[in-house]
């Protein structure tokens, strides 16, 4: 697991550490000295450290989460108010595409740390953003049943291919459809999900879109 690790995260430096060295090998062979080549290749190294801040970031908190690093904070706080806190995060960004969050939440108590509890359900926001059609609509549900509160996000995108069905939640699993992405936003989900009790799930749907479920032991 360790070696598999170490496997996937020397791949995922190695493009933008790679991206910066050809870009300041360029300028020091000359590039610098036309306005425009200069620009293009500090936009590239901008790029490129920008990436590797996302990925750092992500990755010393999946870190925390997973070697149970991170000090959680036990308070009484209701679901639904984990998830108007995450959706007022990502609006703006919704608004700019026409894009609709809508909500339907039953009334659920989660034991937990209200800023890691935010950024789980933002990442599966964040996510259903990424694969939505402009004018689509994001839909948020907040079920419970005996034992769990229930989250689910869904979507109109395309869905999941197959072959990420089983790895979807799994570290630096992305299709890359843009440069901020670091494959970690779910796999920072799910360990948070596991962490207050819970799990995370694909549920499959009978329509386009994908659905992603997030489950916490209900206090």
């Amino acid at each position: 697991k360790m070696e598999a690790f170490v496997a996937d995260l020397s791949h995922e430096l190695k493009n933008p550490v790679a991206a910066i060295r050809a870009a300041s090998e360029v300028l020091r062979e000359g590039a610098a000295d036309d306005p425009i080549a200069r620009n293009r290749f500090l936009s590239r190294i901008d790029e490129a450290s920008h990436r590797l801040e996302i990925l750092t970031k992500d990755l010393l908190a999946l870190a925390r989460l997973e070697a149970r690093g991170t000090h959680l904070e036990q308070k009484l706080i209701p679901l639904n108010e984990i998830v108007r806190a995450a959706e007022r995060t990502y609006l703006s960004e919704a608004e700019e595409r026409g894009i609709t969050i809508q909500s339907t939440m039953e009334s659920a108590q989660v034991r937990g740390d209200r800023r890691w509890l935010i950024r789980a359900v933002g990442n599966l926001i964040a996510n259903a953003l990424r694969y939505s059609p402009k004018g689509g609509t994001i839909s948020i549900t907040v079920t419970i049943d005996e034992t769990d509160a229930i989250l689910r996000v869904m979507d109109q995108g395309p869905g999941i291919e197959p072959s990420m069905k089983t790895r979807l939640f799994d570290r630096f699993v992305t299709d890359r459809k843009t440069a901020d992405q670091t494959g970690l936003g779910l796999a920072i989900a799910r360990s948070v999900a596991e962490l207050h009790g819970g799990s995370a799930n694909i549920i499959e749907m009978a329509k386009p879109g994908a659905c992603l479920e997030l489950r916490f032991l209900r206090a």
